[in-house]
């Protein structure tokens, strides 16, 4: 891939070789993530849009039973190191929040979802797993142990072929989600993302519950079908959306960025990178997704009601 890139695009070669290096994120200046009980009252988009953000689980981690699928394990994390001590409060939360999903997915159809092409490799990864809404905490001392049947759905097909250079799937589901507003999408008719918009970002960071990463900013547009950005986002938020809030719509898909941690001999911190440092996120711009049109919503139109 990297040798296509040399080729194709040689100004931009060092952006795409720290992209494809690896999975991973980071957190820039002050830590901007909070938990889904911690919306402010006044920000009532953010709730909403965050109904349109699915966790990809394992199968093998629900079992399903009449009108709910119950947690019957947790994702294996024997291959982790603890945090190092003393632990920041960032850290201290991951320590104790359960972790299930391994990549974030978000509506953009009634029943098609965009995710990251290495979180669905090919059709039997895709139906290997579920898709799950509503794993987000009300309140801190919230734990799961089932998920009502109307907020976890299967894997029909992909929908979209591989592409030589984005990294991106569109996912056909089996039925339609209940009640849940797919989210508006910058076009190719919408222009180009510009200027200094405040983006937000809506995940799984490491499989824990729902986070949010406010006041991302932006710091690159020059490549026609990525864009870099910075955003406190960690594995697992592979596939989130990369939401303009001003705008109200997607700008475009997280598939990869800084490494999440340095590692120490037996245990790790979470690596922090000052404003302007580091390579920074890495996102496809959703409206050079081919043919995108055809699958999204019609502006103002809801279904699943």
């Amino acid at each position: 891939m990297e040798k296509i890139l040399t080729i194709l695009f040689p100004l931009f070669f060092s952006f795409m070789e720290s992209a494809f290096a690896n999975n991973e994120k980071v957190i820039y200046g002050k830590n901007n993530l909070i938990d889904f009980y911690q919306i402010e009252a006044n920000r009532p988009r953010l709730k909403e849009w965050s109904r349109s953000v699915a966790a990809m689980v394992s199968k093998e981690i629900l079992q399903k039973n009449e009108g709910y699928y119950l947690i019957n394990t947790l994702r294996n994390v024997d291959e982790d190191l603890p945090f190092c001590l003393p632990m920041t409060p960032l850290e201290k939360t991951f320590s104790s929040q359960q972790k299930i999903s391994d990549c974030t997915a978000f509506l953009i159809g009634p029943d098609i979802m965009a995710t990251a092409r290495h979180c669905v490799e090919d059709e039997r990864i895709c139906k290997e797993n579920y898709w799950v809404f509503d794993y987000k905490l009300e309140n801190p001392n919230q734990s799961f142990s089932l998920f009502i049947e109307s907020n976890v759905y299967e894997c029909d097909h992909i929908v979209s072929k591989e592409h030589p250079l984005l990294d991106y799937a569109l996912i056909k589901l089996k039925k339609v989600p209940l009640n849940r507003k797919p989210l508006k999408t910058r076009l190719t008719s919408d222009g180009e993302i510009s200027g200094s918009p405040n983006l937000l970002v809506m995940g799984f960071p490491l499989g824990h519950p729902l986070k949010l990463s406010l006041y991302s900013s932006l710091r690159e547009t020059s490549h026609p079908q990525f864009f870099r950005f910075e955003s406190d986002t960690f594995k697992g938020n592979s596939g989130s959306p990369i939401i303009n809030v001003e705008k109200g719509m997607v700008e475009g898909i997280l598939f990869s960025g800084e490494n999440d941690f340095i590692y120490e001999e037996h245990c790790k911190k979470i690596k922090h990178c000052e404003k302007g440092s580091c390579s920074g996120e890495q996102a496809i711009k959703i409206n050079q997704i081919p043919n995108l049109s055809r699958w999204v919503t019609p502006r103002g139109e809801v279904f699943g009601f």
